[in-house]
């Protein structure tokens, strides 16, 4: 499984950050970030999917991964261009894909922004 390094962008200093993942390959994965200060978050996950399932997941040791969930309780699972509001803040965040094809090329980017008080 190929491990997709994340492109970080500083939106505002301190306060929001979007980081992007490009999957190319099937069964890609991409490394985590450590953005847990962010309680806001949301992905759009967009590209071509050529048979490709991305899931946005998430894990608090780095070993154990699940799929995180939109605000209705359903996994963040797509083969479709989407964007979801993600509910879970885990202590690492990351996203994967499988099953696609050669011309695979899905972006998955997840802005984080500090909760407002």
């Amino acid at each position: 499984m190929a491990t997709v390094t994340p492109t970080p962008t500083r939106i505002r200093e301190g306060e929001s950050m979007l980081y992007a993942w490009t999957l190319t390959q099937a069964d890609a994965s991409g490394a985590s970030i450590d953005a847990h200060e962010y309680g806001d978050r949301t992905v759009q996950i967009s590209g071509v999917f050529d048979g490709a399932t991305v899931v946005l997941q998430g894990s608090n040791d780095g070993a154990a991964w699940f799929s995180l969930t939109d605000p209705q309780g359903n996994a963040i699972s797509k083969n479709t261009d989407a964007m979801e509001t993600v509910m879970e803040v885990p202590l690492y965040t990351r996203g994967t894909s499988s099953g696609g094809g050669a011309s695979q090329s899905v972006t998955i980017s997840l802005f984080c922004r500090r909760t407002r008080r």
